[in-house]
């Protein structure tokens, strides 16, 4: 203070986001928040916002009161800083094997962010995470080659100039979508006699719901047009359905831990095809392929029918017989 004047006691900083001072915040000032530098006087604000301008002005207050506010100084912009942290992803479509996973981007805090890093796992903890790394500043992703209906969890986070943003929080529960199985391979062969054909296949891939059955279709080959097609979902027609494999579609159902069937009352020396298809949850999975005709056994003719006589004499006669079903190999004699 100047001779016979009255020390200053405080000073108020007024800072303000705009030139005309609008909106300022007057900040009380104490001793031990402002120091002589010669014959000026530094003092610190605390609290502002990153890559912000700022405007201030000072008043100074003694024992007879308050000073006019100073003039106000020129712009102040605060240094650039990292990201802010963002928010978790969520996800914009969920298929069966993809999630395409979406997040908002965050304040870059004055440094233009230039990439990303995404972490999915299959678990909460990100334990064994897979780290995929993003260039540029687009906020979307998918995630590609997941199994069906499995569980995914992800995080994200951003780079500017200075530095990496914190990991966003982990996302809440994804969940692929569950589906038909996928189609069995063509059943394989395993037993066979002139009346029966036994046939095995591999489990095919549940794809996200347990397998609960298995439908095996049969019929003789002069019927094979009436058996579902590799290309079809659908269960055997009804009008092609039947008991009888020889006239008909013959279809035999297993539980989903059995696969094997056998097809029974086949005719010896007759060809046959075969196709089996997957059912879960969901619903059924494509037919097979068909198998390729598979022949039955040959067996002994089948047992003639009751000879007729056609003439006779007092020393011979004639009698006709009508030809018995060979079973598969010709009636020699």
């Amino acid at each position: 203070a100047a001779p016979g004047g009255a020390p200053v006691t405080r000073f108020y900083l007024h800072r303000a986001q705009s030139a005309d001072m609008k909106q300022e915040f007057a900040e009380f000032v104490i001793d031990g928040r402002w120091r002589f530098i010669g014959d000026e006087v530094t003092f610190e604000s605390e609290d502002l916002k990153v890559y912000q301008e700022y405007f201030f002005r000072v008043t100074a207050e003694n024992s007879m009161g308050k000073s006019p506010p100073s003039e106000i100084s020129e712009a102040l912009r605060t240094h650039a800083d990292i990201p802010l942290q963002p928010a978790p992803p969520g996800s914009n479509f969920i298929g069966l094997t993809e999630i395409e996973l979406g997040w908002i981007c965050p304040d870059d805090q004055g440094a233009a962010i230039q990439r990303w890093e995404v972490e999915h796992a299959e678990n909460e903890a990100m334990e064994a995470a897979v780290l995929i790394e993003l260039e540029g500043n687009e906020c979307k992703h998918i995630l590609t080659e997941l199994l069906p209906n499995s569980c995914h969890y992800a995080r994200v986070r951003c780079y500017n100039t200075l530095g990496w943003s914190e990991w966003s929080a982990v996302s809440q529960p994804m969940t692929t979508r569950a589906a038909e199985p996928a189609r069995p391979n063509i059943p394989k062969e395993v037993e066979w006699s002139p009346f029966h054909y036994m046939h095995t296949w591999m489990h095919s891939d549940n794809r996200g719901s347990e397998i609960v059955a298995f439908d095996f279709a049969a019929t003789h080959v002069d019927n094979r047009a009436n058996l579902p097609q590799s290309d079809s979902k659908l269960p055997v027609a009804d009008e092609f359905a039947g008991d009888n494999v020889n006239t008909s579609v013959v279809v035999v159902r297993t539980t989903g831990d059995v696969t094997k069937a056998s097809t029974t009352n086949l005719m010896p020396g007759h060809s046959y095809v075969f196709a089996v298809a997957a059912i879960n949850g969901v619903g059924r999975s494509f037919w097979s392929e068909p198998t390729e005709p598979l022949r039955t056994d040959p067996y002994v003719p089948e047992q003639p029918v009751r000879p007729m006589l056609v003439s006779k004499t007092q020393t011979s006669a004639v009698v006709t017989v009508m030809l018995p079903h060979d079973n598969g190999t010709p009636v020699t004699h």
